[in-house]
């Protein structure tokens, strides 16, 4: 399947230190696409704060910018067998105005 590279993307960051850091990575891991690993890295940052606000005491802020992700309805490929699912990810931020000063939101 077509995907972007994290090279076509890297050329669209507008942040300086952020592209050259992000134009350092190495290549993805043989088999997996930018696709892939971005959903991987979100659900785990999903994960990460579930964990986070767990074991943080309150009244200290709640992160809520990891979205939970929505799953569609299975739907299975006659051809292959294969029962699949649509999977949307997302991140929400806050953005004073300039999106180089995003930052993640809390409750």
């Amino acid at each position: 399947m077509s995907d972007l590279t994290v090279t076509q993307i890297a050329a669209q960051i507008s942040d300086p230190a952020l592209k050259a850091w992000v134009e350092s990575w190495d290549d993805l891991p043989t088999g997996v696409d930018t696709a892939e690993f971005l959903a991987k890295f979100l659900q785990a940052g999903y994960r990460a704060q579930i964990a986070y606000n767990t074991a943080t005491p309150v009244p200290s802020p709640t992160i809520t910018a990891y979205q939970q992700p929505i799953f569609g309805a299975v739907s299975l490929n006659t051809t292959t067998g294969f029962s699949t699912y649509l999977a949307t990810y997302g991140v929400q931020v806050r953005i004073p105005g300039d999106l180089d000063i995003a930052v993640a939101t809390n409750v």
